[in-house]
């Protein structure tokens, strides 16, 4: 392997690996003095701090673009509205509603920490750092491998949810990292891509509350529909941002963000 490769190799490895280090740092007071209430919070402020720390530092040695600015976009504003329409509406129809959560109080607490926290760590990590990393070279800038490769890491990072789950919930949480990278690619900008995992982790983790326990066959068909509705959402918006982009030049920008 060239020197330029192994380069782009490591830059690789430490966008998947390097934000777990910051996120032990962040943990270890957390453990040490057992307020465990607060581990989600420093994990994801750790993810935070590692993910722009390497941005930062990758923006001196190269000009990848990692999707840090707030681009609007009309367009990409009513992909978003659509995408989470059809996606809470699944989650409405089709797993048993115990009730709606109407202390606002309580959600914009969670809204704070589904946007602010989990979403924004998730996003700048793998649809910010590692996508970025990933469509940059090895693959001759092949940013539909990067949307795949980066997906699937984003699921594996999730592995306590489908052990605990099954592993069908993989593919499905892969499936939501298609979606939101299709997100990414259609604005140029983890902005969005940050507002939609929150909002419908909002939705769906807090706003509308599912029952506890559903039938295997309902479970089933939620989790078909959903990776239905996300390859979909991931093939036509990919396809129609590579149109456009192939007039004006590379899929993902050579300027920094």
């Amino acid at each position: 392997m060239e020197t330029a490769d192994m380069k782009i190799a490591g830059r690789i490895v430490l966008a998947i690996l390097g934000p777990l280090v910051t996120v032990a740092l962040f943990i270890m007071p957390v453990l040490l003095f057992h307020a465990y209430s607060w581990l989600k919070v420093a994990i994801y402020i750790g993810e935070i701090s590692g993910a722009l720390l390497l941005i930062g530092w990758y923006r001196k040695t190269t000009s990848l673009d990692f999707g840090l600015k707030i681009i609007g976009s009309w367009s990409g504003l009513l992909w978003c509205i659509l995408y989470l329409f059809i996606r809470v509406a699944a989650w409405i129809v089709l797993i048993p509603q115990v009730r709606i959560e109407t202390n606002w109080h309580i959600l914009l607490i969670q809204a704070g920490f589904f946007l602010l926290l989990n979403a924004m760590g998730e996003e700048i990590h793998f649809r910010g750092l590692l996508f970025s990393s990933l469509s940059s070279g090895l693959w001759s800038r092949s940013v539909l491998i990067a949307a795949f490769v980066s997906s699937g890491i984003f699921a594996l990072f999730h592995i306590l949810d489908f052990l605990s789950s099954g592993w069908l919930w993989f593919f499905l949480i892969a499936c939501d990292g298609l979606a939101l990278c299709a997100i990414r690619i259609k604005t140029k900008s983890v902005f969005w891509s940050v507002l939609v995992h929150g909002i419908l982790n909002l939705c769906t983790g807090s706003l509308f509350i599912g029952a506890q326990t559903v039938d295997d066959a309902v479970v089933y068909l939620y989790m078909a529909v959903v990776v239905i509705i996300d390859l979909l959402f991931f093939i036509f918006l990919f396809n129609q941002a590579h149109r456009q982009q192939e007039q004006a030049g590379a899929l993902i920008p050579s300027q920094a963000s």
